[in-house]
């Protein structure tokens, strides 16, 4: 989104919303090829295993390396402190957390499950955090009722079901422009360039 916002020259305010793929992964994780395996069979497996996918090959575009041997970790802890983040801190530091977490959970294999690792790239993204303060917020209902509530608004009164999904406000006021998927960045260019009428 943010290489079609300087093609199209329109400024974008980015913020994430959380939203669960799959709720029933183990608290200490999956491996990626038994995740894949069980959810889309070794026809899923020969796709992590090509490294010229779509998915692969656009993320190469943009710098991303994404590491196939790492472990699938749920997410609701990471979802949360990010609605701490947006909700204490603001959406710049959000973003940066977000960025950080995509590096550390599909680059590095981190276990953005565990507190401890999450409280640390947290602090270290947002220098002004203190550590006490982000595990604090991971043991708050309040940021884990946010994320459950917002997942569930998601699937059942806009039908997403799936991510990346961009929800695009019009500069004129008109209904948001929604649309799924890692789209060529063409289409994402002329998404923004329609919002953005007056």
């Amino acid at each position: 989104m943010q290489e079609a916002s300087k093609i199209a020259k329109v400024d974008v305010n980015i913020t994430w919303e959380p939203f669960f793929l799959n709720k029933a992964i183990p608290e200490e994780g999956e491996g990626m090829e038994e995740y894949i395996y069980k959810k889309f069979g070794s026809k899923g497996l020969e796709m992590i295993r090509d490294p010229n996918t779509y998915l692969s090959v656009a993320g190469r575009k943009v710098g991303i390396e994404f590491l196939n041997t790492r472990r699938i970790y749920p997410t609701l802890k990471a979802h949360s402190l990010m609605e701490f983040v947006k909700e204490e801190m603001n959406n710049d530091d959000a973003n940066k957390l977000m960025e950080e977490l995509f590096h550390r959970n599909f680059e590095k294999g981190d276990n953005i499950n565990s507190e401890d690792v999450l409280a640390k790239i947290a602090t270290n993204v947002i220098p002004e955090l203190e550590e006490s303060a982000a595990k604090e917020a991971l043991q708050n209902d309040k940021y884990a009722y946010y994320v459950q509530e917002k997942d569930s608004m998601y699937k059942q009164k806009m039908r997403i079901s799936g991510v990346p999904f961009f929800i695009i406000e019009r500069k004129d006021g008109k209904k948001p422009v929604g649309f799924s998927g890692a789209q060529p960045i063409d289409i994402m260019v002329e998404q923004l360039e329609e919002a953005a009428e007056e």
